[in-house]
């Protein structure tokens, strides 16, 4: 909010109107409040409105993030006139292909409209995990500095003196959220936040870590050296809010949760507010102001067809006996900094920011450790934001977390319909509640009507599929963007033993083969886990997209797993989909896969076998076929029957098994 200078408050926010977040705004006066105003351009997602007022003019300024051009850049806009304002042009300070968002806007005496923002890579969001970190793309907290901007007589310009010239050279990374306030007597004050991290590593994967407030003042010619505010340490987004009063002194208002610094995990404690005042610095110089430089080249998109692919997946119908499905892509597997491993994750924003916007998913899950280690504010934050992000008809922010029990456990990311559940806390590693711990997990989800899909399954954060239940477990995270596929030895893109690896111990008895092998029911999505972006997809082929809908699917184990925008169709004639259960003594398949570059080849398993490999013609992206098994197996088990995919460029999917007991 702010005042103008007749007296009048203004308030902007973030909207959900017709699928899309927009930015609006409202002025109350002596006439009570008047009507909204649409401020950001529609067919968009806008994110962290700001306001400020103008000294000069009779008007208030409004800056947002918006994804409009396929990347996130900051505008501004100009309200003029009160409360039936005329809406200015809306301006770009800085025109790029990188990641620039959480802008922060000030007003000075000169009436100079100041900006400050945020800045990442190009290519936010998309391909990067462990098979991709040289695919060109971005982690969604791979890095963050600062950008100021001032509008002068109508053009951009930005101060001569820049304030990394005296932020010391530790701290020239990840500083972030930044919050601008002047001082009424020329001076610019400008807040940010700045991670300091134990135990970062290259990847981007990072552990123990705390958020402090910095301050530094701009006096026309220099800025001052930063300064911490005390008592500032706290999460990754937790925000700043600024005021001066008539004697030129500045107070910044901030949380904190207390962290500390002493390991394991810096955990969060209490919450508080404090305040912190600045006053008694110099006049200051003239300020000197310079063109800025020029841009850099755009950094082209990696998937520079995305959004036709992604209309092609969202057009496409299922339909089979006498009902019709859609496809929805999702992530059921992503964590944020509430995880104390997810400090090189980002906040629950960027999370939403990248599902709705760089990925374009149509559901997503925040899978937290515990949601927090079961501590009730990250709960509530959590569930929170889960409805805060979900627009209808457009996205929804699944109820669930992941919890994190060692092997022969395993780790198992739990789904919910409702929201409410509290978490389900994990043992302590003695053998008595290690080994009943299945069982209480299992009567947990009974209990509070959840299911759950294990992860990460042939290390030591798996399992050794000793217990199984199909109807609470009815599918399994078969390949996992932080690190490989857990499909079956040997299959593509998984490890053994020899190769690199980022999670612990290789423990081959996870291998979803040996599952299927046991006779359990389990379909496949692919997710994310930490860090990694854009090359893991859940798709679940639903009759309805709501919440509901999506979790009907997955009992039914109507899903694939995907590391691109294929669109994967797999049936048992009239009898049913992947997933399903089938009688019948003439197996045999409509198989059809579109993808997203050439294919390499299309193959039918059965029971964990290739039995039928086609290969389509030479750069042909797409194959349709009818296969009939030729000596289908025979006895009182039934077969499993999948499909898998694999393109020329190693992009994959695999479809859920459908099972075939053999007679009519």
């Amino acid at each position: 909010m702010t005042t103008d200078e007749r007296g009048r408050a203004w308030l902007v926010w973030q909207g959900a109107r017709d699928g899309k977040f927009g930015v609006f705004a409202r002025c109350v006066d002596g006439d009570g409040w008047h009507d909204p105003i649409h401020v950001s351009a529609p067919g968009a997602n806008a994110w962290n409105p700001v306001v400020c007022s103008d000294y000069k003019e009779d008007r208030v300024w409004v800056a947002w993030d918006s994804y409009d051009s396929g990347v996130y850049n900051v505008r501004v806009r100009a309200l003029s006139g009160g409360p039936a304002p005329k809406l200015g042009e809306v301006l770009t300070p800085e025109k790029s292909s990188r990641f620039q968002a959480h802008p922060s806007l000030a007003c000075d005496r000169d009436g100079r409209l100041w900006v400050a923002y945020d800045e990442a890579g190009s290519n936010w969001g998309k391909d990067y995990g462990f098979l991709y970190f040289k695919a060109g793309g971005q982690a969604l907290y791979a890095e963050r500095t600062l950008r100021l901007r001032c509008l002068i007589k109508g053009k951009w310009k930005e101060p001569e003196a820049n304030p990394y010239s005296v932020i010391p050279a530790d701290m020239k990374e990840y500083d972030e959220l930044p919050q601008l306030q002047d001082d009424g007597e020329g001076r610019m004050w400008l807040s940010f936040r700045h991670r300091t991290c134990r135990h970062p590593r290259i990847d981007g994967w990072s552990i123990q870590a705390r958020w402090d407030v910095f301050a530094t003042a701009w006096l026309g010619d220099h800025w001052t050296a930063p300064v911490e505010l005390p008592q500032s340490g706290g999460r990754n987004d937790m925000r700043v809010a600024s005021q001066r009063d008539p004697a030129g002194n500045v107070y910044f208002a901030y949380a904190s949760d207390n962290r500390r610094w002493t390991p394991p995990n810096m955990v969060a404690r209490n919450l508080s507010v404090a305040v912190s005042r600045f006053g008694g610095l110099p006049r200051p110089a003239d300020g000197k102001f310079r063109d800025p430089p020029a841009p850099e080249a755009d950094v082209p998109p990696i998937h520079p067809h995305e959004a036709e692919q992604i209309a092609r997946i969202r057009g496409y119908k299922v339909e089979s006996a006498g009902k019709t499905y859609h496809i929805y892509r999702g992530d059921l597997h992503r964590h944020t900094d509430i995880s104390s491993d997810g400090v090189g994750d980002g906040s629950l924003m960027d999370l939403h920011r990248y599902a709705l916007d760089a990925a374009a998913l149509d559901f997503g899950i925040v899978a937290d450790h515990n949601m927090g280690d079961d501590a009730e504010y990250p709960w509530w934050r959590t569930q929170k934001a889960n409805d805060i992000y979900t627009i209808t008809g457009s996205f929804i922010s699944m109820y669930g977390y992941e919890r994190s029990v060692p092997y022969p456990n395993g780790h198992r990311n739990v789904l919910w319909l409702e929201r409410g559940h509290r978490t389900l806390p994990v043992p302590k590693r003695l053998p008595k509640p290690m080994a009943e711990d299945t069982g209480k997990l299992y009567a947990y989800l009974r209990q509070t009507d959840g299911i759950c899909t294990s992860h990460t399954s042939a290390t030591d954060q798996g399992t050794d599929w000793a217990e199984h239940d199909d109807a609470l477990e009815p599918v399994v995270e078969i390949f996992q963007g932080y690190h490989t596929s857990y499909e079956a030895p040997g299959a593509p893109k998984t490890t053994d033993d020899k190769t690199d690896r980022v999670h612990g111990p290789y423990k081959p008895d996870g291998f979803v083969s040996l599952a299927l092998a046991k006779g359990y029911r389990l379909g496949f999505q692919a997710s994310s886990d930490h860090i990694s972006t854009h090359v893991s997809y859940a798709c679940v082929v639903a009759e309805k997209f709501s919440r509901q809908g999506l979790i009907d699917a997955i009992k039914k184990r109507h899903t694939y797993a995907a590391t691109d925008n294929i669109v994967l169709d797999v049936r048992m004639g009239a009898l049913g989909i992947m997933g399903d259960e089938v009688r019948t003594d003439k197996p045999g398949l409509d198989v059809t896969a579109l993808g997203t570059g050439p294919l390499d080849r299309v193959e039918v398993l059965r029971d964990g076998e290739v039995v039928h490999t086609e290969t389509p013609a030479k750069g042909a992206a797409e194959a349709k076929f009818h296969w009939d098994d030729p000596k289908p197996k025979k006895g009182d088990e039934a077969s499993n029957y999948y499909v898998r995919v694999i393109q020329k460029d190693g992009q994959a999917a695999w479809a859920s098994p459908i099972w075939v007991m053999a007679g009519n």
